[in-house]
């Protein structure tokens, strides 16, 4: 087995992105239930969370700067140097200026009067002082979702508002972040995805009799619409699904039909509708039957 590390791995090179529904998160309570897994949705363990809805394309930055103290000696050579202390700070852009999770964090809970849970007026007083607790979920180009956790972010700066016609509105914000109870200014956990596999619905076996589809059907293939030509009064209707936990329905001009049975035509087109079902996926796959 080959060593890993003396082995480049492009499957650890990876990009990031936002999760779907939601990415960045706030919570104005004191004592927050802080998500400790990124296995699970937010939402589901951790009430008290408000969705800050889309970021900025600029996405969020993490920085942080360290304080080095140099000693040097006489001749000017540094003999030592110590990290003094490190600063985090999280940089935020939140478009969504409109949602009444933002403007709580931009401007304070005490600085927002609401009406029918949206904003209705806006008295701020000063930069907020109030600390939250803020998550933010991304998903890597290789199926890991990380979940970063700051437990104490408090703001630091805001941004200028440019109001600028036919320009992009947000809400800037820099965030120093304090330590929690176990000196850390944040958390990071990783899960891997299970990878989403839809019910299958396609079909195994598709006949009219011993007539001639067009397209040719294939088992397994996605096509959902034949063609067949017939001169015969009846011919047997057939189809099965692929995945034995689907259902089939069959209906032969709008009429209920048993798979393995016969089904009379009227001159000119008929219609052969199937449909497979499987847990809360389905397809439809259509034949049009032509008698002359």
């Amino acid at each position: 087995m080959a060593d890993d590390n003396k082995t480049i791995n492009p499957n650890n090179v990876t990009t990031g992105g936002p999760v779907e529904g939601g990415c960045a998160y706030v919570s104005f309570d004191a004592e927050p239930n802080i998500p400790t897994s990124a296995a699970t949705d937010i939402t589901a363990v951790s009430s008290g969370f408000e969705n800050l809805g889309e970021l900025s394309d600029q996405g969020w930055t993490h920085s942080v700067s360290t304080s080095v103290n140099k000693f040097k000696g006489y001749h000017g050579t540094t003999l030592l140097s110590d990290s003094s202390e490190e600063e985090h700070t999280l940089k935020l852009e939140l478009t969504e200026v409109v949602r009444l999770s933002a403007n709580k964090l931009r401007f304070g809970v005490a600085a927002i009067v609401t009406d029918n849970d949206e904003v209705a007026e806006i008295h701020p007083t000063a930069v907020p002082g109030q600390i939250v607790c803020i998550v933010i979920d991304e998903l890597f180009s290789n199926g890991i979702k990380q979940r970063t956790v700051f437990p104490r972010a408090k703001i630091n700066s805001v941004d200028d508002e440019a109001h600028q016609k036919g320009s992009l509105l947000v809400y800037g914000m820099t965030f120093d972040l304090l330590v929690d109870e176990d000196g850390a200014p944040y958390h990071q956990y990783r899960a891997k995805l299970a990878d989403t596999v839809k019910p299958d619905v396609t079909l195994a076996t598709l006949a009219i009799g011993s007539l001639t589809l067009t397209p040719a059907f294939h088992a397994g293939s996605d096509v959902e619409f034949y063609r067949a030509s017939t001169t015969s009064s009846s011919d047997t209707v057939s189809a099965t699904a692929t995945d034995s936990e689907a259902t089939v329905a069959i209906k032969v001009n709008g009429s209920s039909h048993t798979s393995g049975q016969s089904a009379s035509w009227t001159s000119g087109p008929n219609v052969v509708d199937v449909t497979v079902t499987n847990g809360t996926e389905s397809a439809e796959y259509t034949v049009i039957v032509t008698k002359s």
